[in-house]
């Protein structure tokens, strides 16, 4: 049984061994050395002495949870068996066949540069990351795929449900990459507004902050660096232990992570603890971004995040509305009709910008100040038009393919599906468009106790 399945290119076009051939190599014996199983077919199938190829592709194919495509250009990664393995394998996860993860590894081309199916996936660039951080993401990968299995067993036991809702998940495909792209959009902002926050605050490295929703640590980091002067410590929790464990990989002596729910009923007793064993009493500056509009119960949190806010101290959310999100030229509406379709399908209230102020102040919040930062394609090259695409849409599409699993009609949800990339294609193509308009606002609210 395999656990992955490593796809690549071997010979260019004048029988030479490829660079593609060379990185799969290293991240196979990477794999294997982490004990993960990963099909490769220069040792794999000489090891198996199978005769009939297609069929030791297939068999393999059928067992991996995961597909790595390798490539250093857009022709390697659609030539013959390359385009068979990967396609075919996207095709079963898609159609719900199987359960399973798709990404690419890449290394002397841009992404942009990759075949559509393969660009709205998970890619991995070689100058960004080290192959011990693949092994880490696959290793993830099929854990996360492993709980998604049993889900989709169990659900037989159930009624079918036509409109389920979709909790995030960082385990998606592309979701670490999007959001260390949608962080640098805002990260200037965030620091200006909080730069003047700070300074009302004690200063002598004394300020205690809590990072709610923390994900795997990135803004986190590069945010409250620019402030170390001044902060004492940064404690970052978030409920998904994954990303937990991605943010404390590397020693950082500002910050501390923990995997931590504030909807959990013992979040009180847990914050408490973490605070006493950093010697925290109570905290300075509570900051949270593009977390509370997941929330069940947004007032309860309110709550208990200003009862471990000392007197005087400030909250700082940032959240997103998609009545706040705009395009022109839309003739055909395609804009609204995706944003619309996305509230519908998504456990998470995407219009949340507009009750931050309600909410807010039922809390027991005081001093509150509501502005939008306001991101648009007016100054963006083609480069940064598609990066701006990629975090407003993308992830859009993801949810839409989860939502084939939950489903009973599989052909249906399929269907769904397609003509919703259909949307999203167009409405990348006027991303490609220097003329076209875009222009999403970032709400935030500010509140002190």
């Amino acid at each position: 049984m395999f656990d992955a399945f490593i796809s690549y290119k071997k010979h260019d076009a004048d029988g030479n061994i490829t660079k593609d051939r060379e990185m799969a190599e290293s991240l196979h014996k990477a794999l294997q050395d982490a004990g993960i199983n990963a099909f490769y077919s220069d040792c794999t199938l000489s090891s198996l002495g199978v005769a009939e190829y297609k069929k030791a592709i297939d068999d393999a194919l059928d067992d991996a949870k995961i597909l790595i495509a390798v490539g250093t250009s857009s022709e390697n990664l659609l030539s013959g068996w390359v385009r068979y393995e990967w396609d075919g394998f996207f095709n079963d996860i898609l159609s719900g066949k199987k359960e399973g993860r798709l990404f690419t590894y890449i290394d002397d081309m841009a992404v942009v540069d990759l075949p559509r199916s393969l660009r709205q996936l998970q890619v991995f660039e070689a100058r960004e990351v080290t192959i011990a951080e693949i092994v880490d993401y696959v290793s993830s990968s099929l854990v996360a795929c492993s709980g998604a299995a049993k889900a989709i067993q169990n659900k037989s036991t159930r009624q079918a449900d036509n409109h389920p809702k979709i909790r995030y998940s960082y385990s998606d495909s592309e979701e670490a990459r999007r959001l260390k792209s949608q962080a640098m959009l805002v990260l200037e902002n965030d620091a200006a507004i909080i730069s003047g926050i700070l300074s009302e605050l004690p200063s002598e490295k004394t300020i205690s902050v809590l990072d709610l929703g923390c994900s795997d640590g990135y803004l986190t980091k590069q945010l409250f660096g620019k402030f170390a002067d001044c902060i004492k410590i940064v404690v970052g929790i978030d409920r998904d232990n994954l990303c937990i464990q991605q943010a404390s990989l590397e020693q950082n002596d500002l910050c501390e992570f923990y995997c931590l729910d504030v909807e959990e009923p013992d979040f009180d007793q847990a914050i408490h603890r973490i605070m006493d064993e950093n010697e925290i009493n109570q905290f300075d500056f509570v900051f949270s971004a593009l977390t509370l509009h997941h929330l069940e119960d947004r007032k309860a949190a309110l709550i208990k995040l200003r009862k471990i806010l000392r007197k005087g101290g400030i909250l700082y959310v940032r959240t997103c509305d998609d009545g706040e999100i705009f395009g022109y030229p839309d003739d055909k509406d395609l804009i609204q009709s995706v944003l619309r379709k996305t509230q519908d399908i998504v456990q998470a209230n995407r219009n949340h910008g507009r009750m931050m102020f309600s909410e807010l102040y039922k809390a027991g919040f005081k001093d509150i100040a509501i502005q939008n930062y306001y991101v648009t394609t007016a100054e963006m090259d083609a480069d940064e038009r598609y990066e701006f695409y990629f975090d407003i849409f993308n992830w859009r599409k993801n949810r839409m393919k989860k939502r084939i699993e939950m489903l009973e009609n599989k052909e249906i949800a399929l269907n769904e599906y397609v003509k919703f990339c259909e949307m999203l294609d167009e409405i990348e193509e006027y991303f490609c468009d220097p003329s076209f308009y875009f222009c999403v606002a970032g709400p935030i609210a500010i509140g002190r106790r």
